[in-house]
């Protein structure tokens, strides 16, 4: 039967996937899909996709954007609160109370439109959807990167980032009943690209021979040439960053091979590090000018969906 009014076009769900910093892309994407008229019906989010899909669905896209553009690297370390806690070094709790003030908030299914935050059980390994209750809880659980953020116990169980299981939670879209799904994927180069806080200028061991008495002083700066010169080997944070893009890269290749979007958006972000998130104004521009290079196919996909239903 063919659909009539409101039904006779496609159902568009967006499939927001994970990347950490590299998730401010997803503004830009909404941003120019929402100015040409792109009707987003469903929004599946895992890990970043997860805070950004959330903040659209909630009507509090803009105020996130706003608070994105202005961020600075000591405003993103005082937000994060680096603390040793169990099972991360950011127990998520100034992430989550930021979102609130800005307005993200809510139980999910009093959004105007369907949204759902996938997230990984600790124990079983399992993909779990989230898309009923507190939106907070369910963005931190998605948000839980496995050695940063601490997981979160909700609903009976210690939950993880989405990213493990579904990166780019297409089949999560699939089931909310979209008949068409732009997928959202942030996976780059595999490449250790975090970047650490600023430190002060000049090298530590030269300041330190500046305060050395001569005896002391010159011998040691007859080493630093090589000792500067020497390759830091990875700490804790490259470690752990490296690993997951890995994890991430491989397994959004695997899922998207097997469930595949009906348009696939892959803003072009290969110098932003995990931690990146002051960076905002140019991973949003990577977002909207990967979103309008597809917007053509876009348009087409949709409208050759809607003569199939009608």
């Amino acid at each position: 039967m063919a659909r009539t009014n409101k039904a006779s076009r496609p159902r568009v769900a967006l499939a927001l996937g994970s990347g950490a910093a590299r998730g401010w892309a997803h503004i830009g994407v909404l941003e120019v899909l929402l100015q040409a008229d792109v009707p987003i019906d469903i929004i599946a989010g895992s890990s970043a996709g997860a805070l950004v899909g959330a903040a659209h669905a909630c009507g509090a896209l803009e105020n996130l954007k706003r608070r994105v553009l202005e961020l600075t690297m000591r405003q993103v370390l005082a937000t994060v609160e680096l603390r040793f806690s169990r099972g991360g070094i950011v127990t998520g709790r100034g992430i989550i109370a930021e979102l609130e003030r800005l307005g993200i908030s809510g139980h999910m299914e009093d959004f105007p439109l369907p949204f759902l935050a996938v997230a990984t059980e600790l124990v079983s390994g399992a993909e779990v959807w989230l898309r009923h209750g507190d939106v907070l809880s369910a963005i931190h659980a998605s948000m839980a990167m496995p050695g940063v953020i601490a997981p979160v116990y909700r609903d009976g169980r210690w939950l993880l980032d989405g990213a493990v299981t579904n990166p780019v939670p297409v089949s999560a879209a699939r089931a909310l009943g979209a008949d068409v799904i732009i997928a959202v994927a942030l996976d780059q180069e595999i490449a250790l690209r975090h970047r650490l806080p600023e430190q002060p200028e000049g090298d530590p061991l030269e300041t330190l021979a500046e305060y050395l008495p001569g005896f002391l002083a010159q011998p040691l700066r007859r080493i630093l040439p090589e000792v500067i010169r020497g390759e830091r080997a990875p700490g804790y944070v490259d470690v752990v960053t490296g690993a997951i893009d890995i994890m991430q890269a491989q397994i959004t290749r695997a899922r998207l091979a097997g469930e595949p979007p009906h348009v696939l958006i892959r803003p072009l972000l290969p110098h932003i590090g995990t931690f990146d998130f002051d960076r905002g104004a140019e991973i949003i521009d990577a977002g909207r000018e990967a979103a309008r290079a597809a917007l053509p196919h876009i348009r087409r996909v949709i409208e050759s969906v809607r003569e199939i239903l009608n």
